[in-house]
């Protein structure tokens, strides 16, 4: 045993109030304090219950992929499992395990590759929308995310044009959304099962989203029982085909479950991610002339590489985690790093704190994408920066984000020089996701394309 003798060290704070207020005040500070003061696992006090704050990549490997079966998605899940069941988000044991299994091959990089032309002309729309503003205007670039990601997310799940819905879509995903955000940041949380009227106004929107889905649902199933289904490639189908290969028929209820998870997840996070994206290659033009020139270079190839752009995404998702502490919770009485944790301890990864821990990034509070050349990216040690989680339950979508972000950036980049209003300052607001406070809003203006010798051909 370790000269700590197992014990696990108590994070300072106030005797009444353990180290609620400093939560409250400000969690990402905390966090940054956790890992600058404390070695691999620290318990902190919120109220009347302790947590074990793991910030360790060694540790972090041990919960989510060594020891995994002795840790699953505890209580903070519940409110999301009241929206999205018993999706892959939510769900725990053999029958997470059932369904990972199931829908994987739905998610596979060349499968996701086929969704592609969706994306791109959802993008183009907005290029052209955003051509008719004049130079200098002043664009919510978050809400414009937050639209595009979400119509990515409508036409690759259910091929046809759903515009007759999207609004409502819309308007129901964000009240959801906002819903969840005020509930997890509340300090004093009420049952969502309470009929208090925001509490009403959840489930009617639930039951809503819910009608929605499963009319598509219901065409889908009875087109494809009475075979006069056009062929499609869209995800609804990849994971209806995915299950039925597998040797099991997804219900409708489990359908529903996973397209509410795509939906929240795949849309939310992404949108997020590229808010912050624009907003880092405004204020530094150096990288946005890389990526812009790569996008020139890469528009008319038949296999277009964006090398450059996967390093500013990859450093915006290792600054800005979509998901900035994870929460298991153990089966079992466990040994970690030498410290002993009790049957039922709720164990929170510190995502946030690992990755801009100085240890494993140079700089590491600085946006700068050459953490993710060649080098630098073998440097930081396994499970030291989790986008996208890390184990057995590694995010699905990855791949569909990852590509999603390349096409958006690529397009825009291309077309448009971007610019900081004077005085802006974004702040990091640490709810379901790290979005900015109050949003990011950044001028737009058409970009001067360089005349390339193809170009110059062409003129002469």
């Amino acid at each position: 045993m370790n000269s700590h003798n197992g014990i696990v060290p108590k994070a300072k704070g106030s005797l009444l109030f353990g180290n609620t207020l400093k939560v409250l005040k400000d969690p990402l500070a905390f966090l940054s304090e956790l890992r600058d003061n404390y070695g691999a696992i620290v318990k902190v006090k919120l109220g009347t219950k302790s947590y074990y704050v793991v910030q360790q990549p060694e540790a972090s490997k041990y919960i989510l992929q060594e020891h995994a079966r002795n840790y699953y998605k505890p209580g903070a899940a519940k409110l999301f499992k009241l929206f999205l069941g018993e999706g892959l988000a939510t769900s725990n044991g053999d029958y997470w395990l059932k369904q990972r299994r199931a829908l994987q091959p739905a998610f596979h990089k060349q499968t996701i590759q086929a969704l592609q032309t969706i994306i791109q002309s959802e993008t183009d729309q907005l290029v052209s929308r955003w051509k008719e503003f004049p130079d200098q205007y002043l664009v919510s670039i978050d809400q414009e995310f937050l639209r595009l990601t979400l119509s990515n997310i409508t036409r690759s799940m259910f091929s046809l044009d759903i515009k007759q819905d999207m609004d409502k879509i819309t308007r129901l995903l964000n009240g959801l959304l906002s819903y969840a955000s005020k509930w997890t940041a509340s300090f004093i949380k009420i049952d969502p099962r309470i009929p208090t009227p925001s509490n009403q106004k959840f489930w009617r929107s639930r039951r809503q989203f819910d009608n929605i889905i499963y009319e598509i649902i219901r065409k889908r199933q009875e087109d494809r029982k009475n075979k006069n289904e056009i062929e499609r490639n869209d995800l609804l189908e990849l994971l209806m085909k995915a299950a039925e290969d597998s040797g099991q028929t997804m219900t409708k209820e489990q359908l529903r479950d996973e397209i509410s998870t795509i939906f929240m997840a795949g849309h939310e996070t992404t949108a997020q991610t590229l808010s912050w994206i624009f907003y880092h290659l405004a204020k530094y033009p150096i990288i946005y002339e890389k990526l812009a020139k790569e996008a020139d270079q890469s528009f008319n190839e038949s296999t277009p590489n964006f090398p450059e752009t996967r390093k500013v995404i990859e450093e915006t998702l290792r600054l800005y985690p979509p998901v900035w502490v994870m929460a298991r919770k153990s089966l079992q009485a466990d040994t970690i790093s030498g410290y002993y944790l009790p049957k039922g301890s709720t164990v929170l990864i510190n995502v946030y704190g690992m990755h801009r821990n100085s240890k494993f990034w140079n700089h590491a509070d600085q946006f700068d994408p050459e953490h993710f050349n060649s080098t630098n990216a073998l440097t930081a040690p396994p499970f030291s920066y989790l986008p996208f989680g890390g184990g057995q339950r590694l995010c699905i979508g990855n791949h569909f984000a990852m590509m999603v972000m390349q096409t958006v950036i690529s397009s825009l980049v291309r077309e448009f020089e971007f610019v900081v209003p004077e005085g802006f300052q974004p702040i990091p607001n640490p709810t379901i996701t790290l979005r900015a406070k109050n949003g990011i809003a950044l001028q737009i203006k058409k970009r001067v394309k360089p005349i390339t010798p193809k170009h110059a051909a062409a003129n002469s």
